[in-house]
């Protein structure tokens, strides 16, 4: 019972026993708990071993890695959308385009202004669609009516029968 005792040492004010283990909880409103989260664990990493250290490095690359592809993923979508929304598809274009312009490497947040003004873009450079046609004589004429000649030498053959 006494080691419990000297593992744990009395607070500044006395009150209670600590550990030095208990997590800090900042005060409603209090934005210096990020530098002093920081300094934890800047403590932290130096207290791993170096087998620990290039563990926590390569799960801060992975998620790092799959923040920007999911990034990227969501601002394909995203200017798909968009293309959509303005009449444009972008057909054989849309895997030529750099997605990680859109996409902040860091925060894999989606640039949403700079998906508005690539599509703007696009929507310029597309070529404007024209009506459909049938490539079908126009000829008019209905179900009771005769049919017209599609060209003039149509008509010279049904009044001659040739």
């Amino acid at each position: 019972m006494g080691a419990a005792n000297e593992s744990t040492a009395s607070d500044p004010a006395g009150d209670e026993p600590t550990t030095g283990q208990e997590a800090v909880k900042p005060a409603p409103g209090d934005t210096g708990w990020k530098a002093e989260a920081a300094e934890l664990e800047k403590t932290r990493r130096a207290s791993m071993s170096e087998a620990e250290q290039a563990i926590a490095e390569a799960e801060k690359r992975g998620r790092a890695a799959a923040v920007a592809e999911l990034g990227r993923q969501v601002a394909a979508a995203r200017l798909e959308a968009a293309a959509a929304a303005a009449g444009l598809t972008l057909g054989e274009v849309g895997p030529l385009l750099d997605m990680t312009r859109f996409v902040d490497p860091k925060s894999g947040a989606v640039d949403e202004d700079g998906i508005k003004a690539a599509v703007a873009a696009l929507a310029k450079l597309a070529p404007k669609p024209t009506p459909p046609r049938s490539g079908a004589p126009v000829t008019g004429g209905g179900p009771d009516q005769p049919r017209r000649a599609a060209s003039l030498s149509d008509a010279i053959r049904g009044v001659y029968g040739t």
